[in-house]
């Protein structure tokens, strides 16, 4: 299980940003592909295929856009938090695929 994490926010494609913008969402996915360098598709939790839009160089994803985006092993995958020791509730294992387990 994977989770594609979107950050370095902002509200519109052109916002002049003073600092690093808003951090986004973590989603849990099972699948990623590009075409190109300008289409994105990720597999997430409901089975399906979703693209994601691209403007500017930039990820959007519900009214939001962002420049910065990482894709990583889901710490619930692969045992303790290796690091990820975020306690903001950004993701909740109950919720992906295999429930955690």
């Amino acid at each position: 299980m994977l989770t594609l994490h979107l950050f370095h926010g902002r509200n519109t494609p052109d916002e002049e940003l003073s600092d690093w913008g808003f951090d986004g969402p973590t989603l849990v996915i099972s699948g990623f592909h590009c075409t190109y360098l300008t289409t994105y598709v990720v597999k997430c939790e409901d089975e399906e295929w979703h693209e994601l839009s691209i403007e500017g160089g930039l990820i959007e994803y519900e009214g939001k856009y962002y420049g910065d985006w990482s894709i990583n092993e889901a710490p619930w995958a692969i045992g303790p938090t290796m690091g990820m020791e975020r306690t903001d509730g950004w993701y909740d294992p109950k919720k992906t695929l295999n429930g955690g387990k």
